[in-house]
């Protein structure tokens, strides 16, 4: 990569003290990462996983092929495959997120080397500690999600195809096998990609627009080269695609996501691209946000403009940078858009993979900037408003409180009550479990109470249970499973808790109807860490005769 260096024109003097094999240079890489684990590493396990994360524990037993071909669940398969293959269940919530873990502090590295690609050593240094303190990237680095991968893998895309169009405009003897090399990096990290999120197609028809428009303004062109990278794509994709039009086109009402309003965009991928914390109110923000607009708009012009297809037009040598930096800023607004068209999928972590086009844009205008001091100077205030955007929101957003919800339940549980739960999160309640609690768990779902534990925390298995009765093949005809009918009186004063998370007012209208009607629900317990959430546990106490009927799995452990 070093022969394909841009010179910075702020580095003056400085610029072999911090270059490329230095001490200097390799001590602050050192540092820099450093800071990035830290970050990322210190505060993992400090919450126990949200409902989407514990939902992965039991999506990961789904077959791998089905997982390519089925629409097992809305995300693609890759994540879970992953899962799969290194994790289990009974992992630790810090192990359990280790995959994100691993793709932020890989993703760190590979900006460094975009950076260095693009605008030289210095800038790859000033691209990774930017991303290093990045506060989004920090909290998405420690999540049991898709979407830190997902911003490794369309980070990979762009720098093996920006690598390529180094060689390739280079027009170097030798240079063939490397070319070659870094196109089928290309191809692989952009297919993988595609296995990883939905939102990754945007990424994928801007990066290959870019690469047909690169390999036709060489001299000679190299169409031939870019259409084997792209036939190479379409081969790997056409499982992801069978799997693609079926999940579009198998009828769900599974759409809980409104689509944002322009304000409501504008202020996400303002917080996305431009995370910094200020005092200074509303002005500023509306501000800032007005300024953000110009900047989408005119990156779609750069866009455009930068797209010359005449023979004999001029090659600038940032051609391929420029587009590269235009296309990640282009994404919030195409994820936007889509949802205009299709299902909303435009939140804070689907445009996430968007952040190298702000960091590259930052460094290009310092570019500009003609005098080195001032320069640093801005590098530096950037940091530092990023470490203060950090330091308020924390390196890790607040998570819906399991542990705090078992606690709670391991302090008043006792012999002879009853835990409902109505809600598809309970493979989070149980990962918080740290021992038995004597009383049984009724999961109550689409009207049917399913019995998982008695007592609650002992089955060993309890992750593939929920995957085959509520996730798994057949998991909408419970009555074709092996269930059997039980009754049970409980004793008189004998306490029911019903978890209320996502428990919708039929829901709780259903387990109220199941139970004699003069028994009444109270609210026990609210998170006192989180006020606002609707991790509420409610209370009821049996009277005489009360009965409960619900089913229990006939294999009452999993065949090994």
């Amino acid at each position: 990569m070093a022969d394909a260096e841009v010179p910075s024109r702020s580095a003056g003097v400085s610029r072999d003290r911090l270059a490329a094999g230095t001490p200097t240079h390799w001590a602050l890489l050192a540092v820099i990462l450093t800071v990035a684990a830290a970050l990322r590493v210190v505060h993992i396990g400090d919450q126990g996983l949200w409902g989407d994360e514990g939902l992965t524990l039991s999506l990961a037993h789904w077959p791998v092929w089905d997982m390519l071909l089925l629409p097992t669940d809305p995300t693609p398969p890759l994540y879970y495959a992953l899962h799969k293959l290194f994790l289990t269940a009974d992992a630790s919530a810090a192990t359990v997120r280790s995959i994100s873990l691993v793709s932020g502090m890989a993703s760190v590295l590979l900006i460094y080397a975009l950076g260095r690609l693009a605008y030289g050593d210095r800038a790859g240094l000033l691209a990774a500690a930017l991303l290093a303190v990045w506060p989004q990237h920090v909290d998405y680095s420690q999540e049991a999600r898709a979407y830190a991968l997902l911003f490794l893998l369309t980070l990979a895309s762009a720098t093996s195809l920006l690598w390529w169009w180094r060689l390739a405009d280079a027009n170097k003897p030798g240079t063939a096998a490397r070319r070659y090399f870094a196109l089928l990096l290309f191809s692989l990290s952009t297919a993988l990609s595609f296995y990883t999120h939905l939102t990754a197609v945007f990424w994928i028809a801007l990066a290959i627009d870019i690469l047909r428009t690169l390999a036709a303004s060489c001299k000679p062109r190299l169409n031939r080269e870019a259409w084997l990278s792209i036939g190479l794509m379409a081969i790997l994709a056409i499982p992801g695609l069978i799997r693609f039009y079926r999940q579009f086109t198998t009828p769900t009402n599974f759409n809980w996501l409104q689509q944002a309003s322009p304000a409501e965009f504008l202020s996400s991928s303002l917080q996305v691209l431009l995370p910094v914390s200020t005092p200074f109110g509303p002005m500023f923000k509306n501000t800032t946000i007005a300024l953000m607009t110009a900047s989408l708009i005119g990156g779609l012009l750069v866009w455009r403009a930068w797209r010359w297809r005449r023979a004999g037009s001029p090659r600038p040598k940032d051609k391929a940078r420029a587009a590269i930096v235009a296309a990640f800023l282009a994404l919030p607004l195409l994820v936007w858009l889509a949802g205009f068209l299709t299902l909303p999928i435009f939140m804070e972590r689907t445009i996430l993979y968007a952040v190298p086009g702000s960091i590259l844009l930052f460094i290009a205008l310092l570019q500009r900037v003609k005098r080195p001091r001032l320069a640093q100077g801005l590098s530096g205030a950037a940091l530092c408003a990023l470490l203060g955007a950090t330091a308020v929101q924390g390196t890790m957003r607040p998570k819906e409180d399991w542990g705090g919800a078992y606690a709670f339940l391991e302090d008043q549980v006792r012999a002879g009550d009853t835990i409902f739960f109505c809600a598809w999160q309970y493979p989070s309640l149980r990962h918080s479990a740290t021992r038995p609690l004597p009383a049984p768990l009724i999961n109550w779902y689409t009207g049917t109470p399913i019995l998982l534990e008695e007592p609650f925390g002992t089955r060993p298995d309890w992750d593939w249970t929920f995957y085959r009765f509520y996730l798994g093949p057949g998991s909408n005809r419970l009555r074709d499973l092996p269930l059997q009918l039980q009754r049970r009186t409980l004793k008189e004063g004998a306490r029911i808790w019903l978890m209320e998370s996502e428990c919708s007012p039929e829901a709780k209208a259903e387990i109220s109807a199941s139970l004699p009607k003069s028994l009444q629900f109270q609210h026990a317990w609210t998170s006192p860490s989180r006020p606002a959430s609707d991790i509420k546990v409610s209370l009821a106490k049996a009277e005489p005769g009360t009965e409960l009927n619900f089913y229990s799995p006939a294999d009452q452990q999993r065949g090994r």
